[in-house]
């Protein structure tokens, strides 16, 4: 997460289901399709969906959504990891949904 933000709503949820449950990468992508229907215009980076929706290659669903028709846009930011280091990351921002919605 940023410098002062929270864990990704639902964060802890989310984590305790996924310790026992593998998750395949259509999986992945309902999850990241959800996240990023909840935090809207803000976005989440690489970061909070590796490690709060636990999706180990995010750039690989994000892509893999695009080609589904998903429209979502890359800025480049800085995040970082739970044991502090910054990274340069992506943020991911659904600006609309296959088939048009916004």
């Amino acid at each position: 997460m940023g410098a002062n933000k929270k864990a990704p709503a639902g964060t802890e949820a989310r984590n305790s289901k996924l310790a026992s449950n593998p998750i395949n990468s259509a999986v992945q992508r309902q999850l990241i399709r959800q996240h990023l229907r909840e935090v809207g215009a803000i976005g989440a980076t690489t970061i909070e969906l590796r490690h709060g929706l636990g999706v180990m290659h995010p750039g690989a669903r994000i892509m893999e959504l695009r080609r589904a028709g998903y429209d979502i846009h890359t800025r480049w930011d800085h995040d970082r990891t739970p044991d502090g280091v910054t990274h340069r990351v992506a943020r991911y921002v659904l600006v609309r949904e296959a088939g048009g919605a916004a």
